[in-house]
């Protein structure tokens, strides 16, 4: 067997482990090592495809030429322009492209949310749970918040406020917040593959709780999650009094707000005038 019909098998049997593990993740089916295999043979692909070039090349320089003139051929350029419309729709994030990729997921999936906005892939959403008060002893509070899916990295600030809307407590502090580069032109990308960096926590951003808050001691070591959570905390706060939350993301900022009985258990549906950057905020007293 030559060294040719070796390279030429092994192109052909990665691009099969490839196409098979691409489709799988298009479609929103990501079994355990989904990902890892489609890596791996994608480098593996990569290596082969090299050694196949190389054999190839004279093929190749004959393609992209034309006999009489030895110019470069139409056909070259058409495949060039293709490839650069295809990257450069990709990288800067056009509608239709992102709209192309997750198409096949939504089509498994299935169905539209309210408002008429494809839902495939917010099924089966997935919730981080974190906790903080940890060391205070009162009354046990659940907070579910799913984010917008315009809603990249949020900051967020949790506090409870008496009748009267004086502060209470923080029932949600973090210690710090992530921030991408100024000039990131994708940030939903960027936050995929955790290109951002996190920085102390200022409360510059939520501007509501810094005016209110008597204390801006963190109680939670890091920032906030970048996607849906579910928070665990406790709060001293007695009777009948408010649950109030600020959120800001990309130059925007809203604020929701809740009253709660402490003596009965219950949940509690967290709202505000806008909206639009949570998709649901649900509290449960326990």
């Amino acid at each position: 067997m030559t060294r040719k019909n070796i390279i030429s098998l092994s192109v052909a049997c990665a691009f099969t482990f490839l196409s098979i593990t691409g489709l799988f993740m298009y479609f929103g089916i990501k079994g355990h090592g989904t990902q890892d295999i489609h890596v791996v043979f994608g480098l593996i692909f990569i290596g082969f495809a090299i050694f196949h070039i190389l054999n190839n090349w004279s093929s190749l320089k004959a393609y992209s030429k034309t006999r009489t003139s030895g110019f470069m051929s139409k056909e070259i350029w058409i495949s060039a322009a293709a490839a650069l419309a295809i990257g450069a729709a990709g990288f800067f994030g056009l509608p239709a492209m992102h709209e192309l990729s997750h198409f096949g997921e939504d089509l498994i999936k299935g169905g539209k949310e309210e408002g008429g906005k494809k839902g495939g892939r917010d099924r089966g959403v997935m919730f981080d749970v974190i906790a903080a008060n940890e060391q205070i002893h009162g009354k046990n509070v659940s907070i579910i918040l799913q984010k917008n899916t315009e809603t990249l990295l949020p900051v967020i600030a949790i506090w409870a406020e008496d009748t009267s809307k004086e502060f209470i407590e923080n029932l949600f502090v973090p210690a710090q917040m992530n921030r991408v580069n100024p000039g990131e032109k994708n940030i939903r990308q960027a936050i995929a593959e955790k290109e951002f960096e996190s920085t102390a926590f200022d409360g510059s951003a939520t501007q509501t709780w810094k005016a209110k808050a008597k204390t801006t001691t963190a109680n939670y070591p890091k920032a906030t999650p970048t996607g849906n959570f579910i928070l665990s905390t406790q709060t001293t706060a007695k009777g009948i009094f408010d649950i109030v939350l600020e959120i800001a993301d990309q130059g925007k900022a809203e604020t929701y707000r809740t009253r709660v009985n402490a003596k009965t258990s219950g949940a509690y549906l967290l709202q505000s005038p806008h909206g639009v950057l949570l998709s649901r905020a649900i509290v449960e007293l326990q």
